[in-house]
């Protein structure tokens, strides 16, 4: 019986990564490596410049496929650890540490949905199961039970990825949410969260009566907060919680081990870098305008002021503009908006160095501009110039 479930999940696995491309064509692209390979390019910029003690002031815009061999781990288990036998021969999933190019796709796959056989999981939820539930509820607002995935890529929490939460969103909503999120996951990666704090209960944490604290738990249900079946949320769940069955998001776990700690700042890192790069796709943010080519949107990083933040719902060709970009013109002239590399690459820095709240949020405002830029100069939510037809 365990043989032919194994070849039932191998069948699968094979007959969804063929049609992978033609499923999801009109949704995002959770198998393109387009964050991982800036990612790395940032990684490989971040390293040098630790290498000469200089600060970061701009990368090559060179994106770096995988054969460039550069180290992406972030944090290290203990040496004790590294050394022994049966943690190095036999090691425990739940002691292995993600690298930065894991740790960087988790607000595309909060619960470790995308590999092998999982990504017939991550299809069936992005197609069925959040665009269904979406449309079914008020508002096409999602409680925090319809899970991160569908939270983040219909819902409220759409700002773990640039965007607005629906149309017509004010953009100082939206960029309000950014900018707490940000802060949030910068204070964990980098350590001014303490690991006492990080163990608070996540609904006392986000109950304060803010936009940010009321989308990170939208029409608050049992779970996270009074689930009678499992253990109540700490801040550490959010980013340690694993959904192992490849076809199900039921029988889940979070990680109580002490490697919860480091593991939530490896991914509050990737959260941070995945922010920061996805503001730069024409089908998250509009800086100056898209462009269609061969029948398909041109994706393209514009180092210039965001105009717009659209949401995700009812966009075409979004993949499109989520393919390996290109750089824009912009980026070789602009003087107050960085490039992803280097966004991405200054983030690492203030992470590693665990800078002041407010050296950080000076980058941060090469990236989304301050909130007086905001005002006036940036439009209520749009599905985006290309993206509401399909082509």
């Amino acid at each position: 019986m365990t043989n032919y479930r194994l070849n039932i999940v191998f069948i699968f696995s094979i007959i969804f990564s063929l049609l992978n491309n033609v499923l999801l064509a009109s949704t995002i692209s959770p198998k393109t490596p387009v964050h991982e390979s800036i990612t790395r390019s940032a990684k490989n910029c971040f390293d040098n410049a630790l290498l000469k003690g200089e600060k970061i002031k701009q990368c090559k815009m060179v994106i770096l496929g995988e054969d460039h061999h550069i180290n992406m781990d972030w944090i290290k288990p203990a040496e004790d650890e590294e050394q022994n036998f049966f943690v190095s021969w036999f090691k425990d999933p739940l002691t292995i540490y993600p690298s930065l190019e894991k740790a960087v796709r988790w607000p595309d796959e909060p619960t470790n949905d995308i590999n092998a056989v999982g990504i017939v999981k991550f299809g069936a939820k992005m197609l069925s199961d959040c665009n269904v539930v979406a449309k079914q509820t008020i508002g096409g607002k999602l409680n925090i039970n319809s899970g991160l995935l569908c939270n983040s890529h219909f819902g409220d929490m759409q700002f773990m990825h640039a965007q607005a939460s629906s149309i017509n969103e004010p953009a100082i909503d939206t960029y309000q949410k950014i900018f707490d999120w940000a802060q949030f996951l910068f204070s964990v990666a980098s350590g001014h969260m303490s690991e006492l704090q990080m163990d608070t209960n996540y609904c006392d944490f986000f109950k304060k009566d803010t936009l940010f604290h009321r989308s990170m738990l939208p029409g608050q249900n049992l779970v996270p907060c009074d689930d009678s079946k499992s253990s109540k949320w700490k801040l550490t769940t959010l980013f340690t919680f694993n959904c192992p069955n490849p076809f199900s998001s039921k029988n889940c776990y979070e990680i109580s081990s002490f490697h919860k700690y480091d593991k939530s700042r490896i991914y509050a890192t990737g959260a941070l870098l995945h922010l920061i790069q996805d503001s730069f796709s024409q089908s998250h943010t509009e800086r100056g305008r898209c462009e269609v080519k061969n029948k398909k949107v041109l994706a393209k990083a514009e180092c210039l002021p965001i105009t717009t933040f659209t949401t995700y719902k009812n966009q075409e060709n979004h993949a499109d503009a989520d393919r390996m970009p290109i750089f824009a013109k912009s980026c070789e002239s602009s003087t107050t908006i960085d490039d992803p590399i280097t966004a991405s690459a200054k983030a690492l820095w203030h992470i590693h160095h665990k800078s002041k709240l407010e050296d950080f949020m000076s980058d941060f405002y090469r990236v989304f501009g301050k909130e007086d830029d905001v005002i006036g100069n940036i439009r209520n939510a749009e599905l985006g110039q290309c993206f509401v037809k399909k082509l």
